[in-house]
């Protein structure tokens, strides 16, 4: 529904089209990638990181690298969980290999 002039309200129909300023283009963009570097949140080089998006509800990454790019569509955003990936303990020595 648009407000008319009086401050009522214009039925919408097929010939109700709305004001728009003259010399007014629709704003538009370009998709790009956006690089995130571990390091600037406090996981540095040497860590595994498990990359979870929010909005896919699903790991989109492991990695050790130091960063992560992830392609976002314009006006679009990334949620992104990050966390660490414990890494294994070395196994313990066998008796054998003590002696």
């Amino acid at each position: 529904m648009f407000k008319n002039v009086d401050g009522g309200y214009v039925k919408a129909d097929a010939n109700t089209t709305g004001y728009t300023k003259p010399g007014y283009s629709k704003p538009h963009g370009e998709a790009f990638s956006i690089t995130l570097n571990f390091a600037e949140v406090g996981i540095f080089a040497g860590s595994t990181v498990s990359v979870f998006d929010i909005w896919q509800q699903k790991v989109v990454a492991t990695t050790n690298a130091t960063n992560y790019t992830q392609f976002v569509p314009w006006q679009g955003t990334a949620f992104l969980r990050l966390s660490t990936v414990p890494t294994p303990a070395p196994a313990p020595a066998s008796p054998a290999t003590l002696a």
